[in-house]
């Protein structure tokens, strides 16, 4: 269990970088690594998985203590294995991982479970500069796009208590399927 002593610590720690996949508004789905370097020359870092159109904070991926090495060699090529990450602005950062967070449980859903565990990297929200150009939802709704491993009966139900049948767009794995038969053809 992280302790607010610890988090308090970790906090004061200078920020390494803040690192995005560059597609992310266009895909609705953000890749936001946050790193932190410690005094020995070691990396602590997170990688936070948010689904900016409807669940918010997915997944997190954080270590406490990476030589640099491997960080900059591995971590970032596996986080970032489709396309080369790009700095993103340390407010605007924050901005996608809090404000999906908060976005989400508007809708009925909590972060992923290890969330609470890793927000020592982060600043707390408090302290952001809200990036008012960071846009939740797709065109003013939310749009759930089902992943492989989603309770989506569970999801789907989530949304039509919290928002209303009609009021949310869906697209299911059969959908995607459909659609990549399509392309191909």
């Amino acid at each position: 269990m992280i302790t607010n002593k610890k988090s308090k610590k970790d906090r004061r720690l200078p920020i390494y970088e803040c690192l995005i996949n560059p597609d992310w508004r266009e895909q609705g789905h953000a890749r936001v690594l946050v790193s932190r370097e410690k005094p020995n020359g070691k990396i602590m870092f997170g990688v936070f998985l948010v689904d900016l159109y409807c669940l918010g904070v997915k997944d997190v991926m954080a270590e406490e203590s990476t030589p640099k090495g491997n960080y900059e060699q591995f971590i970032k090529s596996i986080m970032y294995f489709d396309n080369k990450p790009v700095t993103c602005d340390i407010n605007s950062g924050h901005t996608i991982i809090y404000g999906g967070v908060n976005y989400a449980r508007g809708l009925g859903f909590e972060p992923h479970e290890d969330f609470k565990e890793c927000r020592h990297i982060l600043i707390p929200e408090s302290e952001i500069i809200i990036d008012p150009l960071v846009k939740f939802g797709k065109d003013g709704r939310p749009f759930y796009i089902q992943g492989p491993t989603d309770d989506a009966d569970y999801i789907l139900a989530t949304l039509r208590r919290t928002v209303g049948e009609g009021n949310f767009d869906f697209l299911s794995q059969a959908d995607m399927e459909i659609n990549e038969d399509e392309e191909s053809d």
